[in-house]
């Protein structure tokens, strides 16, 4: 929108800008709660925004900030559950990975006992 009001589009074509921005902002606040739902199933401490925020938000600031400054907060969140969770899974041993034989051809339950 800023390069479109830089080059002073015509009165049509700024609000083309809104239009699509408009269009393409619900989309991303609705995936924003997915991912404030899916990291409050992991930890439900997370301090990611849910609906109630997204809606305030909207209607207080506008869709452009509630689309740019929600989004980011829940990725944050994720991020540090990602990060908490790859640790914890680099300080656990190491489990040995060894073959059950259960793709072979012949991987009856006999076979399986007689190995």
């Amino acid at each position: 929108m800023c390069t479109v009001a830089g080059l002073q589009w015509h009165h049509g074509g700024i609000e083309a800008s809104v239009l699509l921005t408009l269009f393409t902002v619900p989309p991303v606040l609705f995936y924003t709660v997915r991912v404030h739902n899916i990291c409050r199933s992991i930890d439900p401490a997370a301090p990611t925004v849910g609906w109630v925020p997204v809606l305030v938000t909207t209607f207080v600031l506008s869709p452009f900030e509630s689309g740019l400054i929600l989004p980011a907060k829940n990725l944050f969140a994720a991020n540090r559950i990602l990060r908490a969770h790859r640790a914890s899974v680099a300080a656990s041993p190491a489990i040995e990975a060894r073959p059950n034989h259960s793709f072979e051809a012949d991987g009856s339950a006999a076979a399986q006992l007689k190995r």
